[in-house]
């Protein structure tokens, strides 16, 4: 063998080793990898476990509700067959009604009824003439009011004829009233006079009256009149 065949040789061994390095590079990394999934199948794993173990405490709490639900189910069905053959016996116990009495009944109930319908109609019709009556009474007050102060044909300024004045007397009277002196021997009189009108014309007196308490007193509104 020449050394051109070693060097051939060798070349191919180094091919061949390069080769090798480099599946040996691509393995490590697929073990890697692979190692990296197993972790995750094992936490997976782990963790739908737990979950299975809640899974399976939940249904036994579950379990334990069902349970005392159908107790008291139970308990409750007997108790309304308790009830129910109580109520049967009473029923049975009780005297048979007799048909007069549930007619006479019937026909009471339904006088009530009758009663209560013609009472609403009543007071239906009572509400509303109440609220109607109460407006015209108003209006008709309202103008006769107004009639009287604002439809006179002569005011008080436009009368021709005008009333005459009173005539005025004044008589004495005598009114005694004692002072006492430091001696208390003087006594002395004294007059007053007293003021009395009397009238003369009997005629105009509805006239007078109605001019003075015009004069001296102002004149009031028709609403003044209501507020006041």
């Amino acid at each position: 063998m020449g050394e051109s065949d070693l060097i051939q040789q060798i070349e191919t061994l180094k091919a061949k080793l390069a080769r090798a390095e480099r599946r040996l590079a691509g393995l490590r990394e697929k073990s890697k990898h692979l190692e990296m999934q197993y972790e995750d199948a094992r936490t997976r794993e782990q963790n739908s476990h737990e979950l299975i173990m809640e899974l399976i405490e939940r249904q036994r709490e579950l379990n334990v509700m069902l349970n005392r639900a159908n107790i008291m189910l139970n308990r409750t069905q007997e108790a309304m067959a308790l009830t129910s053959m109580e109520l049967n016996e009473m029923a049975k116990a009780l005297p048979e009604p007799k048909k007069a009495e549930w007619a006479e009944r019937v026909a009471r109930i339904n006088e009530l009824f009758k009663k209560t319908g013609v009472q609403d109609a009543e007071l239906l019709s009572l509400g509303s003439s109440e609220s109607d009556v109460p407006k015209s009474l108003e209006t008709d007050e309202l103008k006769k009011q107004a009639d009287q102060l604002f439809n006179r044909k002569e005011s008080i300024w436009q009368r021709t004829e005008r009333p005459k004045p009173p005539n005025v007397e004044a008589e004495p009277v005598e009114d005694d009233t004692s002072r006492s002196s430091s001696s208390g021997s003087a006594e002395d009189d004294q007059l007053a006079p007293e003021i009395t009108i009397r009238g003369t014309d009997s005629a105009a007196d509805s006239d007078s009256e109605e001019s003075t308490t015009e004069t001296s007193r102002p004149r009031k509104s028709w609403w003044q009149r209501l507020a006041g």
